[in-house]
């Protein structure tokens, strides 16, 4: 079983690209615990509807680790919240966790 992280975070959007990072906010601990992109397009509703469903992913990340203190930190949440996504976004987001894990 993981180990509790034991690490408060927040959620703040990227100075310098299109995305949600997820940082911490202890002092001498990790900084940047995730980054969540969205690509930007010409259409501007498809590009909103992509940076807002960044922030909820991104804020989803931060709430987990703020309440790993539970035995059990709301793993049917993350399940309700897999299983209601479709398969076409749950590919979309993949792809895109593996292109920015590629940028890294």
């Amino acid at each position: 079983m993981a180990k509790n992280p034991k690490i408060k975070t927040r959620v703040v959007h990227s100075q310098t690209k299109s995305a949600w990072n997820v940082v911490g906010e202890i002092l001498g601990g990790k900084y940047k615990i995730a980054r969540v992109p969205y690509l930007t397009i010409s259409n501007e509703e498809l590009s909103e509807r992509n940076r807002v469903e960044a922030l909820e992913h991104a804020n989803f990340i931060s709430h987990c680790f703020n309440n790993s203190g539970s035995k059990r930190p709301d793993i049917e949440a993350f399940r309700k919240h897999i299983e209601n996504m479709s398969d076409e976004k749950f590919d979309k987001i993949v792809s895109e966790i593996e292109a920015a894990s590629d940028d890294d």
